[in-house]
């Protein structure tokens, strides 16, 4: 089931937060091994797993405009 107003999903921070931790598990997967050794590899998960956990957050928290 969809949530309503799902073409507005992109606007949800939890969803943004999800893409950022997507694009950057993903580009630390594609980088050179030269630049993959300037950040250490158990930075880049803490750093993606705080990331997916502040999308967890986000979705918790009302986005609903103020009136």
């Amino acid at each position: 089931m969809l949530i309503d107003e799902w073409k507005k999903a992109y606007k949800l921070l939890s969803v943004q937060a999800n893409a950022i931790g997507t694009a950057m598990a993903a580009g630390y997967a594609s980088m050179y091994e030269q630049l993959k050794e300037t950040i250490p590899p158990q930075w880049m998960a803490g750093i993606t797993a705080a990331v997916f956990a502040a999308g967890i957050i986000c979705r918790l928290i009302s986005q609903q405009p103020k009136e």
